[in-house]
């Protein structure tokens, strides 16, 4: 579902590791394992899958999309 190309651009596991060393944060290992395998990408511009960008996730956390409580991993911080 996800090809659109068959060009992909995977991103180094190394980058990733500097990414979680640098925040602090464990990335989804499904979400790092396409990373590593495929790179980012959109299917037909609906589903897209990004490198980690605290800006862009920042974007999306002033949106508040999900609701925050004591048992959401996710945080607007």
């Amino acid at each position: 579902m996800y090809w659109v190309s068959t060009q992909h651009t995977p991103v180094a596991a190394d980058e990733l590791t500097s990414f979680e060393h640098t925040y602090g944060i464990t990335l989804p290992t499904p979400y790092a394992s396409f990373l590593t395998r495929y790179g980012p990408g959109t299917y037909c511009g609906l589903l897209v899958i990004e490198r980690p960008d605290p800006l862009l996730l920042q974007a999306y956390a002033e949106y508040e999309l999900w609701s925050h409580d004591d048992n959401c991993p996710i945080t607007a911080q």
